[in-house]
């Protein structure tokens, strides 16, 4: 396999052999302004699909084919804010195969079948969606209800012949105006959600609010801000243990037993911990601005960890951590 790098200044492959990397040039050519790579998807057909902040391109690699589509809004012919692509996702049944995309100005789904782009607005036929604003994140259940972090929570379901489209309610008031930051699915179906202000939102199956998880009512002695709410990220290592980004640390553990957050007291000096990963042999990985940091848990609730000290890696902000299969730690960088 080929790794496809995405990054703010183009599209690369992974050399391995010379262990450097191939600038990609898609056709037409990106403007050097736009040539920006949010995300990528590999569809069912074999096919690449790159977000970038001139639309989506598609690379057919049974061809050497590139495809352009422009997402622009016909409604809003002169703004280019459409175009810019936060996140994309595929859904495929025995009727549909589509791909879903969020932008910084909405919500759009491509039919693979006609070719034909959609956008998803009151004028289309879905006064439901009164907010066209960033669609930052996508996430497909196994019932195939689509929830995207459009203005709240959105979901659609995808299994009949037209869009169900329908608000989330919750407890106390609603999520119509709460700006989701990340998905989970547990094992029993529950949807958690993490939100910009109020914690963590569960739903059952039947899309039924269970409860609302917030830090601040777990750690009642530390300050009750805003950030100490915000839950940017949730985890399952393979030990099943559940990780949060929030809290007083900004990182910690749910109990799911007790329904109770343990936050963990990471040294990371005066940076703030950024994303963790255990791997299978309960080392953790946790990412920070000063660069890598490496260590071990100690009990349930108690994660130790120390800069890892490597001559080859930098010490720099790192972005984003990856343990694949063949038991390689891959780190973006702002460096490399």
């Amino acid at each position: 396999g080929i790794l496809w790098v995405g990054t703010a200044n183009g599209l690369y492959q992974l050399d391995e052999i010379n262990d450097s990397l191939i600038p990609v040039k898609t056709d037409p050519e990106i403007p050097g302004w736009l040539n920006s790579f949010d995300c990528m998807l590999e569809d069912r057909n074999g096919r690449l699909w790159f977000g970038t902040l001139w639309g989506i391109f598609i690379y057919d690699r049974s061809n050497n084919n590139w495809e352009h589509i422009v997402t622009t809004n016909p409604d809003k012919p002169d703004s280019d804010i459409d175009t810019k692509i936060n996140c994309m996702i595929e859904y495929h049944s025995d009727k549909k195969h589509q791909v879903w995309i969020g932008t910084r100005a909405g919500l759009k789904v491509y039919d693979m079948l006609s070719g034909e782009l959609f956008h998803i607005t009151p004028k289309n036929g879905y006064p439901e969606i009164t907010n066209a604003g960033t669609v930052q994140y996508l996430y497909l259940d196994e019932h195939d209800i689509l929830w995207a972090s459009l203005a709240g929570v959105t979901l659609i379901d995808l299994k009949g012949n037209d869009f169900e489209i329908q608000r989330v309610m919750s407890y106390p008031d609603s999520l119509y105006d709460e700006r989701a930051y990340c998905f989970y699915e547990d094992e029993e179906g529950n949807i958690w959600v993490g939100t910009e202000k109020n914690g963590a939102y569960v739903f059952d199956q039947n899309l039924n609010f269970i409860e609302n998880h917030k830090a601040s009512s777990w750690t009642p002695n530390e300050s009750n801000t805003t950030y100490n709410n915000m839950v940017w990220r949730i985890y399952k290592d393979p030990y099943d243990r559940l990780w949060m980004s929030t809290g007083p640390t900004c990182i910690g553990v749910f109990d799911t037993e007790v329904d109770t957050f343990h936050a963990i007291d990471v040294n990371v000096g005066s940076y703030t911990p950024g994303r963790l990963i255990i791997d299978p042999y309960d080392v953790a990985w946790l990412t920070a601005h000063d660069g890598l940091h490496k260590g071990t848990m100690e009990g349930d609730f108690d994660l130790k960890v120390s800069l890892y000290d490597n001559p080859t890696l930098p010490q720099t902000p790192i972005d984003r951590i990856l343990y694949d299969s063949h038991d390689r730690l891959w780190l973006i960088t702002r460096s490399s």
